[in-house]
């Protein structure tokens, strides 16, 4: 067994006891290495909460962003040919809105020529699945499609009225989102809630991992600034009288310079 060089005798009676073989790794090092391992999975966990925390709110900032004004999309034909839907869009980097007015029923007189619908129908089938209605014929006179994120869409939710033209414009069904009033009368603010796939998870990574590497740069900064005052870079218990060469006394950790040099000795 390979002799431990210590100041402390208590600290090499420990190291001999807890000897794992021929390759001379004590199981303080092994402890330690679980331990920094543990760390790293613990900031890791920690750092894609956050990053879903801050997916929510930053989708739900975007819904403040600078309004603008609607575009006309095109018109779109139900299935069946039973009605026509006028489109209208407005968008910027964090907020895209989609409004299906319809404003034809079969039956009734065309207020525009057949060959002008033709000619601007829109290819709405193509668009993504949270700015279009699953089923045509099952939508009311005015419905709005809402997603919201960034880098990529992560939220959604949608809103069906019984009319666009009414003063007082009251939903009567909203989908994936609550409203402020319902805590505070005064308030009339709507957050999504209802999760977009993959974009949820594109954004949780993309937040998390500046998260984990901000908590990886403190991390080190701590080890480092310990080292410098003599304690040990895991735990910060105070290695003063101890051999570098040795794991500390308290969590067993062993800087990895050191180690590595005792394996080659």
């Amino acid at each position: 067994m390979q002799r431990c060089r210590a100041q402390s005798v208590d600290v090499c009676q420990m190291h001999h006891d807890y000897h794992l073989g021929p390759d001379t790794k004590c199981a303080f090092s092994y402890n330690a290495e679980v331990k920094y391992a543990r760390t790293h999975l613990r900031h890791g966990i920690v750092s894609l909460i956050v990053g879903a925390v801050v997916t929510v709110l930053v989708s739900w900032a975007a819904m403040f962003g600078p309004a603008l004004n609607p575009v006309h999309l095109g018109w779109w034909q139900g299935e069946y040919k039973l009605a026509y839907w006028d489109i209208l869009g407005e968008a910027n980097a964090w907020h895209r809105v989609v409004h299906y007015i319809k404003s034809k029923e079969d039956g009734q007189p065309n207020e525009l020529p057949k060959e002008f619908l033709e000619e601007h129908k829109v290819a709405a089938r193509h668009w993504p699945p949270y700015l279009r209605p699953p089923q045509w014929n099952s939508l009311p006179t005015y419905t709005v499609f809402h997603g919201t994120g960034w880098p990529a869409t992560a939220l959604k939710y949608s809103e069906r009225y019984e009319s666009p033209y009414s003063a007082v414009r009251t939903p009567v069904q909203r989908y994936g989102a609550f409203r402020l009033s319902r805590f505070f009368p005064s308030a009339s603010l709507t957050f999504p809630l209802a999760p977009i796939f993959p974009g949820f998870l594109i954004n949780t990574v993309f937040y998390g991992a500046f998260c984990f590497g901000v908590l990886l740069g403190f991390s080190s900064w701590r080890s480092h600034r310990r080292g410098k005052r003599g304690k040990c870079a895991q735990c910060g218990y105070s290695r003063e009288g101890l051999d570098a060469a040795l794991p500390c006394p308290e969590c067993g950790f062993v800087r990895k310079g050191v180690h590595a040099r005792n394996h080659a000795a």
